[in-house]
């Protein structure tokens, strides 16, 4: 009597011709409903001001967060940026005496928003963090936020009045 087991098991090379046919049929279906979908911002000017903003407070939180100090110029934070554009002027104060930075973008024209960020230093139980926070005027301005020449501890990060926090 011959008897021999037969496995229900298949084999690796039946398992992907099997499935390979299954994914033919749905990888059309799975790539166009799951696309990638990567969008530049909208850069008008004040999108732009509000990037640009964004990306220089960032730089400097890092920057601080590398070297224990802050970057004077975006160049020192390796971003590349134009400080005066048909619409805005960019500025960069860094203010190591008191432990913060402030960057501005400051409108050309009294129909759009100006911004300001600031990045400040905390203690923390490392030693100290860097902490940041963005605003723009209420109301259109060729004005930015300005920040307290003297800090209130708890508020270093607060929006001066005539401004809100940027999203």
């Amino acid at each position: 009597m011959n008897l021999t087991a037969r496995s229900n098991r298949q084999s690796p090379s039946d398992v992907l011709k099997k499935w390979g046919k299954c994914g033919l049929l749905i990888a059309p279906l799975m790539l166009t409903g799951c696309q990638l979908s990567i969008q530049k911002p909208d850069l008008s000017s004040e999108n732009q001001a509000k990037f640009y903003i964004q990306a220089l407070t960032r730089g400097q939180e890092a920057y601080y967060k590398a070297n224990g100090s802050f970057a004077t110029s975006p160049d020192k934070m390796g971003i590349d940026l134009n400080l005066e554009t048909p619409d805005y002027v960019y500025d960069v104060v860094s203010e190591e005496a008191t432990g913060r930075v402030i960057m501005t973008a400051t409108a050309r024209a009294e129909d759009k928003h100006s911004y300001a960020g600031i990045v400040t230093v905390k203690p923390n139980e490392n030693g100290v963090e860097a902490v940041m926070n963005l605003c723009q005027t209420e109301q259109p301005s060729p004005v930015p936020p300005v920040f307290p020449a003297q800090s209130i501890p708890g508020q270093e990060l607060d929006c001066p009045p005539g401004s809100v926090p940027v999203n």
